[in-house]
């Protein structure tokens, strides 16, 4: 007998944010109809909310938004990656069952950069 998915829970459930170009690993754990909590198999679909401030990685489409990353072109299913500034929400689903996450997106940005010019100086970057 195939066991049916109950349940499903994203780790992490929330992040505070990630920064354009860095990517998060999500994971989809299932709660089946036995009681017992796989994590994400290929078969787990995954999509983000906002095609332009996040993708995420699903089987069989190259990390794009609804259509994906993992399996044979090496991306892992469920690796989010900021594409622009903007809040976004990550689901996977499988055989009908669903999770989310919830993240934003930055840009990163400087406030300051301290030094005297001189070449031996170190230079000291802020956030």
């Amino acid at each position: 007998m195939v066991e049916r998915p109950t349940g499903m829970v994203i780790e992490p459930s929330a992040l505070p944010s990630i920064r354009v170009g860095v990517t998060q690993q999500f994971q989809a754990v299932l709660t089946l109809d036995d009681g017992t909590s796989p994590t994400s198999t290929t078969e787990v679909s995954w999509i983000s909310s906002n095609a332009l401030v996040a993708s995420v990685s699903t089987p069989g489409g190259g990390g794009r938004v609804g259509g994906g990353g993992g399996g044979s072109d090496g991306i892992p299913d469920g690796l989010a990656t900021g594409i622009g500034a903007g809040a976004a929400t990550a689901t996977a689903t499988y055989l009908g069952v669903s999770g989310t996450a919830t993240f934003t997106v930055s840009t990163a940005t400087f406030a300051s950069i301290f030094g005297s010019g001189s070449a031996t100086d170190s230079v000291t970057v802020s956030p």
